[in-house]
């Protein structure tokens, strides 16, 4: 064989990697092997070769040896097979049709205003029904090729619709509603407060929040404008505050609540045993950080009151802040500034995974920190933000991810698992099984790999031979020496690659062997959807600077400015209600209630308070009045 003919044979070959055809891929090859082997590599052979892959989509390294080409086109078959057994079971699991109704949902937000929605559902509606159709004609025929078109241009119209969902959040209609809504709020509230530009402005203004309804951008900036044009013509024209007949109306209302005597005896009852109830709740959770700390009593006095202004600025309740100190406490982040700093952390923690609570966030945190003896300044990256992008990214929530890692990161330490790989791996199994199971379901994998029982956690005689076991089953070595075991991740990964290769009988024994019988479902959940376990891992090795820039989005929403309100009033009754002078104070205040209820109750609130204002003009001083 000359040295020319190899390079031409091989440039053809690398010609063939780039084509885009997969149709003839599998008999293309084996008229290559049959060529190889029974022809003559002259001119017409090589003319023949060409032909023979032209069609081809083989991304192959191939040498002039027939049995390469042979190990090759048998790869070739088990990609195709193992491709298509995936398509199967995801159609199986409902995994497509899920993926379908969920991104048409989010699409129809936007179709009744919007040409490009109406049109992309179009798009996903049509590749949607050819898979479906291809699922049915395809997949046990002759042309597997012709379903796995279909799954992959189905799968490049839902990431076109994800990408289109992005564009329309940002600049679409919903946006322009809340803006729209929110200008029109501010044109009424100042016209209410400027009544005496009702006159000259009224009509231009009623003009303008009409317009509002269903103005775009563009208008939308014009009306803004016209708006602050207005009220500086209102200023000059000495047209800003209330009518006459509008302040009138306000003193009267005043004047009315004035006598309304009864209802601000009652509301100031309210504020005053709310304000107590805050301060009551906030010492208890404070008697609990003193067990905890390293805190001197001036540190806790002081830290009691900077508390409400951390609760305020990490959007949870001053109380939580108290009781995640004690708890960061009891792990030996005991003086004011680590305490500080830890209750941030697991606060904004809650604060980007809607529905955990400050209990789950601070235990959770604690529980990987421990596990993987992180410290404390690479939690924000080194945890939340890994957490945070596959809670954005997969199938799952925050709380999911976090409640697993409780169950299940200890033994997968243990296993030799990463963080990353742990999270990975639960990741691809929930977004099958979605359980939270999961968790001690990867628990369990760990310790029987190492031959533990699950329960006791000691070793287990039925397990002493599961190395051997596992390699008769699959040929997959669960060691990487002598004495070191392979990550969890890493035998699963390596099983994965045989997986299709394998009887229904042997899978069934695997899967046993490594999860148990109870929890057989999640190891086959990760196998089959083990890309999944990849993708998780690449998106965390990027996920640096994730919880901040999730944080950024979550003090601008309506939740965290309430909660600011609420703390905002918290932090005025710990000011008010001296804890010291509170606790003197109580029973005196009780008392004082009682009374003025046995009063109402017995006379009406409106001659006592006659009477005592009578009594206050005379100069009358001492007991209570009695009146007939």
């Amino acid at each position: 064989m000359s040295n020319n003919f190899s390079v031409e044979l091989q440039a053809i070959l690398n010609e063939a990697k780039t084509k885009a055809n997969i149709t003839n891929a599998l008999k293309n090859i084996k008229d290559l092997s049959v060529k190889i082997d029974h022809l003559t590599l002259g001119k017409s052979a090589l003319s023949d070769i060409k032909k023979a892959l032209n069609n081809s989509n083989l991304s192959l390294n191939v040498n002039l040896n027939g049995d390469n080409i042979k190990q090759q086109t048998k790869n070739i078959t088990e990609n195709v097979n193992k491709e298509l057994s995936n398509i199967k079971y995801k159609f199986d699991t409902g995994y497509y049709s899920a993926q379908f109704k969920a991104i048409t949902s989010n699409l129809q937000k936007f179709s009744k205003d919007n040409s490009e929605a109406a049109a992309q559902i179009h798009s996903l509606n049509n590749s949607y029904k050819k898979l479906t159709y291809a699922a049915e004609k395809f997949s046990s025929a002759k042309k597997p090729e012709k379903l796995i078109q279909a799954q992959k241009q189905f799968q490049k119209e839902v990431d076109s619709s994800k990408n289109k969902v992005e564009e329309l959040i940002l600049s679409g209609s919903e946006v322009n509603i809340i803006k729209n809504t929110a200008l029109s709020k501010n044109i009424g509230d100042w016209l209410q407060k400027n009544s005496k530009a009702a006159k000259m402005f009224g009509d231009k203004l009623s003009q303008m929040r009409s317009e509002l309804n269903s103005a775009d951008k563009v208008k939308f900036n014009n009306i803004k404008q016209q708006f602050e044009d207005i009220k500086s013509q209102a200023l000059s024209a000495g047209l800003m505050g209330k009518s006459f007949k509008e302040s009138f109306k306000n003193i009267a209302s005043t004047f009315s609540m004035m006598f309304s005597t009864t209802s601000m005896i009652i509301r100031m009852s309210n504020l005053i045993k709310s304000g107590i109830s805050a301060v009551h709740n906030l010492d208890t959770a404070l008697i609990d950080l003193k067990k905890t700390t390293t805190m001197t009593n001036p540190q806790l006095e002081k830290f009691y009151y900077s508390a409400n202004d951390v609760a305020k600025q990490m959007g949870v309740t001053t109380q939580e802040i108290l009781s995640q100190a004690s708890a960061w406490g009891r792990l030996g982040y005991s003086s004011a500034e680590t305490a500080t700093q830890m209750s941030k952390l697991s606060s904004q923690f809650k604060l980007i995974s809607p529905g955990m609570t400050s209990d789950e966030a601070t235990n959770g945190l604690v529980s990987v920190m421990k596990a993987y003896d992180i410290d404390a300044d690479k939690v924000l990256d080194g945890i939340m933000s890994k957490i945070n992008i596959i809670g954005n990214k997969f199938a799952l929530s925050n709380s999911d991810i976090i409640s697993m890692l409780q169950d299940s990161v200890s033994a997968m330490k243990d296993g030799n698992n990463t963080l990353e790989e742990t999270i990975a791996l639960e990741t691809a199994a929930f977004e099958i099984v979605q359980d939270r199971s999961v968790g001690n379901g990867f628990k369990t994998a760990a310790l029987r790999l190492r031959g533990l029982n699950e329960e006791t956690q000691e070793t287990d005689e039925s397990l002493k031979n599961i190395q051997r076991d596992l390699y008769d089953l699959t040929g997959v070595s669960i060691m990487e020496d002598a004495n070191t075991y392979k990550s969890t991740f890493q035998i699963l990964k390596e099983i994965s690659e045989v997986w299709d290769s394998l009887s229904d009988k042997t899978q069934a024994n695997t899967l046993e062997l490594m999860f148990g019988k109870l929890r057989a479902n999640i190891g086959a959940s990760v196998i089959k959807n083990f890309s999944a376990a990849e993708m998780a891992i690449n998106e965390m090795s990027n996920s640096a600077g994730n919880a901040n820039a999730e944080m950024s989005v979550a003090v601008d929403s309506i939740e965290y400015k309430l909660n600011k309100l609420r703390e905002t009033g918290v932090g005025i009754s710990q000011n008010i209600f001296n804890r010291d002078e509170l606790k003197d104070g109580i029973s005196v205040l009780t008392s004082f209630l009682e009374v003025i209820d046995n009063l109402i109750e017995n006379f009406g609130i409106i001659p006592v308070v006659v009477g005592a204002a009578y009594a206050a003009i005379k100069g009358t001083s001492g007991g209570l009045i009695t009146l007939n």
